[in-house]
């Protein structure tokens, strides 16, 4: 059971034997346990991809029977604590978050979750509109009417109903066992390739947030939902420590 801990850049790591440093776009990290260059890979594309050639990488060539992709700076905590119940949680890395990543607790709490859950997500953003309407005011409308089609076509348009969402699974971060998350890579990768086939590779818009040529990953986000909803999964949203500084 592991969690790979997805960055393009040396990073420090939570000391647990739960997280491994999956180095993203063949990056030479020093610690690094992975590369998403090696074995079936698409390391190629993690200019548009985003960490999503982590997860392709982990589709293709991780034998881990519960498997997991988190964030240099977006990790899981499963510790339910008081203090901090808010969705995410803003924090430097050092103490006390890092006593609480490192904590023996998680993998424990973790194993006990997906014995009652399907899939482990982040817990979601709220929008006042739908998630397509946001997308649309945020990124642009192309893609989005291409990736709507391509969910029609996986799953039909009443089964994952993203044109009344509201809700945001964000950083492309899951844990699942294993064929859960190949069901989901599979379906992922279906949807997305299909859309950057049709649209092609966006140009960058100087100090423009949200970079157009990364849509491949902004819409992965989006489709979280949709393959939950779709395959009416059990989704147990976790808090999620969003590293400052980094």
């Amino acid at each position: 059971m592991s969690i790979y801990v997805a960055s393009h850049k040396p990073c420090p790591v939570p000391a647990s034997p739960l997280y491994r440093l999956l180095a993203l776009g063949g990056a030479d990290i020093p610690g690094k346990a992975v590369s998403d260059d090696a074995g079936d890979n698409i390391s190629s594309k993690n200019k548009y991809y985003c960490e999503l050639t982590g997860t392709y990488w982990l589709w293709k060539n991780c034998t881990d029977p519960v498997v997991g992709l988190c964030h240099y700076r977006r990790y899981f905590n499963l510790i339910p604590i008081k203090t901090h119940e808010s969705p995410f949680i803003g924090a430097t890395y050092a103490p006390p978050i890092t006593d609480i990543l490192e904590n023996q607790a998680q993998s424990l709490i973790l194993q006990g979750l997906l014995g009652r859950y399907d899939i482990i997500v982040a817990r979601p953003m709220y929008y006042n509109e739908t998630v397509g309407e946001a997308y649309r005011t945020d990124h642009g409308s192309v893609e989005w009417d291409a990736f709507i089609r391509q969910l029609n076509r996986f799953y039909g348009d009443g089964r994952h109903l993203m044109d009344c969402e509201n809700r945001l699974h964000i950083g492309n971060m899951l844990i699942a066992k294993k064929e859960i998350f190949d069901l989901y890579a599979g379906e992922l990768f279906g949807v997305i390739d299909a859309v950057f086939d049709e649209v092609g590779a966006l140009e960058a818009v100087e100090n423009a947030r949200y970079q157009p040529f990364r849509y491949p990953g902004y819409l992965a986000e989006r489709f979280t939902s949709a393959f939950i909803r779709a395959h009416r999964l059990n989704a147990y949203e976790a808090q999620v420590v969003l590293i400052q500084g980094l």
